[in-house]
């Protein structure tokens, strides 16, 4: 099944359900679009009042259109019954000049008359209709003061400069440009209805569907390459996908100038053969899943969803604490200290969380994933499509999540073991300030790791150990954080390749050279911070400043450190032995696990000497104090 069948099908699982929250399934032949003047009428057409849409949430209205209109760009193409000032006034004042306004109020009227003869029980908008043809819209909004008017009396077009958008003038801080670009609605009062608001007005919506509808009876057929059968082919497909000021389209035909669909095709209908209906439904499907549950990054959105019906799923690009549902009891229990325990527990919450989901689902259920972003401001593409069975879906989450899992330290007030967010991994790659483009082609690249068991990318893995690998260029809580990230990502790849696993707990029968190396590093930090006074303790110890330097030549640079190393050993000695001579012997069983070949070696160091170092860094603040977290104790080198 491709994207827009699914999308397709999704719609017609979905029409019918309860719609729930704000986001809402636009109906055929309709489009959302950001509103600036409502203006009431009577049922005979008379002007009663208007008002501004000042709430920036309330600005979002679903709005007739025809199949033109929801793709439209600079051409004259006018909305059925709402539309901007420019389509709904058939003359300006005297002196005031406006491209191209006797090209739209003309077909505008055009169809809304038509409309009106097609439904003549359908009153609210045959009020409309005599109201317009009145022309008197600009002078009422004037009277108003919804429009602004100079000394004269003159209709002010453009904000004059220096003036600020507000009072009289407000209308330039909702509408971009001049005042021609408002756009407007109309409810109409009418004896025995309830319903005023005739963009809520059920009758005319479908008034409107049976309209359109009726219109494409005498539109020529073609081949529907999803419906699988003849039937009016669309031509211009929706725009308006992410946002209701959203220009981009995933499918555009525009390219009938000079080189006319790349030299392949004759007409726009033989590359894409999509029907009006399948168009309308699959826009507006998406459209709802992307506002309902979409993660946006940048000027791109990640959304999942079953196909059969709307439950929810989890959200593929959430850590592991996002994802468990939390109250005070789970609180207090991710800050205590670092035990095999507290992954057990994980696990056991993250199954049941899958359990609850796949209670909603059988297990041959479709679940879509796509990934959707905006090349330029009027071309979308759709980067990332998965279809997976639910128990598929399922599976790779929850591997994702027990496979890329380490104690994570995002804050004080968050610390939790499991995956971190890709969001979090891209920024421990380069940067907190890194621009939102490298976040989100980093999430793209870290998405096919979580649903096909990819490997987390080499340049990835890098950029994040030789930050990490750098503490004197990052603040004391990114240290903290990004750590244990590199850590996960580390071992996931180790998982990944089959080989023996890394325990978050120090493993001293592990004698790889780098691991060995990293205890090293933790034990001389460890050891100069303790020795260190009171306001000494502020400063980073030598073992934290050579990091960059020792992950590059780990032989040579330990010979520097192990020197620097002795005048705070002695004074340790002297402040307390007992922990001096516990320091010494360790470091002595470290330099005796190493083989002598390996311990002179100078080539770099991988990102394991860090995994090292983080275990053995914890063992030895874990035995000191057991009252204080793992993550607390590293963070302390780093504040």
């Amino acid at each position: 099944m491709n994207w827009i069948e699914a999308l397709a099908k999704t719609y017609d699982e979905n029409a019918n359900a309860p719609q729930v929250g704000e986001a809402k399934l636009i109906p055929p032949f309709h489009t959302a679009q950001n509103a600036h003047i409502i203006v009431t009428l009577n049922a005979k057409g008379e002007f009663m009042d208007a008002e501004l849409v000042l709430d920036k949430k309330g600005r979002e209205k679903i709005i007739p259109c025809t199949e033109a209109s929801s793709g439209r760009t600079s051409a004259p193409c006018p909305h059925p019954l709402f539309d901007k000032l420019e389509y709904l006034v058939p003359t300006w004042p005297d002196g005031i000049v406006i491209g191209k306004a006797d090209k739209k109020y003309p077909p505008y009227m055009k169809h809304l008359r038509e409309w009106c003869a097609s439904a003549p029980s359908c009153t609210p908008i045959r009020a409309v209709c005599d109201y317009l043809e009145k022309g008197s819209l600009i002078n009422d909004l004037c009277k108003k003061e919804i429009l602004p008017t100079d000394s004269s009396g003159q209709l002010v077009i453009e904000k004059p400069k220096n003036v600020k958008a507000e009072g009289a003038y407000k209308i330039f801080s909702l509408v971009t440009g001049d005042v021609t670009s408002a756009f407007v609605l109309f409810e109409v009062i009418s004896p025995g209805k309830l319903e005023s608001k005739l963009w809520e007005s059920e009758e005319v919506r479908k008034s409107w569907i049976e309209y359109s509808l009726a219109q494409m009876k005498d539109e020529p057929l073609g081949f529907c390459q999803v419906l699988g059968k003849e039937a009016v082919i669309c031509t211009k497909h929706p725009k308006r996908i992410r946002n209701a000021a959203d220009g981009a389209k995933l499918i555009s035909g525009n390219d009938s100038v000079n080189f006319t669909y790349r030299g392949r095709f004759e007409k726009p209908e033989e590359a894409c053969a999509i029907s009006v209906e399948v168009s309308q439904k699959a826009h507006s499907a998406l459209r709802w899943l992307v506002s309902k549950q979409g993660r946006r990054f940048d000027s791109q959105y990640i959304v999942a969803w079953a196909i059969s019906r709307f439950v929810e799923v989890p959200r593929i690009v959430d850590d592991t604490a996002a994802m468990l549902p939390e109250d005070e009891e789970d609180t207090a229990q991710k800050t205590v200290q670092l035990d095999l325990g507290t992954a057990d527990k994980t696990a056991k919450e993250l199954n049941k969380l899958i359990a609850g989901y796949k209670a909603n689902l059988k297990n041959d259920d479709n679940i879509v994933v796509m990934s959707i972003d905006a090349a330029t401001p009027g071309t979308m593409s759709v980067k990332l499509f998965r279809e997976l069975k639910a128990s598929d879906f399922f599976e790779r989450i929850l591997s994702w999540h027990r496979d890329c899992a380490w104690m994570q330290r995002y804050s004080k007030d968050k610390i939790f073991y499991g995956a971190p967010a890709p969001s979090d991994i891209a920024r421990a790659a380069y940067g907190t300030k890194c621009d939102d483009v490298f976040v989100k082609k980093t999430v793209d690249r870290i998405l096919p790791c979580i649903l096909d068991h990819q490997l987390i990318p080499s340049d990835i893995l890098n950029a994040v150990m030789h930050r990490v690998a750098n503490p004197n260029g990052l603040e004391g809580w990114e240290f903290a954080k990004y750590l244990p990230i590199l850590c996960a990502l580390y071992n996931y790849n180790v998982k990944r390749r089959n080989q023996r696993s890394y325990s978050m707990t120090l493993e001293k029968d592990r004698k790889s050279r780098d691991y060995l190396y990293g205890r090293l590093l933790a034990v001389a930090d460890y050891l100069e911070y303790n020795a260190l006074s009171q306001n000494e303790k502020e400063r980073p110890t030598n073992a934290m400043r050579m990091m960059p330097y020792f992950s590059e030549h780990p032989y040579s640079s330990w010979l520097n450190l192990h020197k620097a190393l002795m005048p705070y050993l002695t004074r340790l000695q002297s402040a307390s032995r007992g922990i001096a001579v516990v320091l010494e012997k360790l470091l002595g069983e470290i330099h005796s696990a190493f083989d002598p070949s390996d311990f002179e070696s100078d080539k770099p160091l991988s990102a394991e000497f860090l995994l090292g170092y983080y275990c053995q860094k914890n063992d030895l603040f874990t035995k000191k104090d057991s009252s204080t977290s793992p993550q607390e104790s590293t963070s302390k080198q780093g504040d």
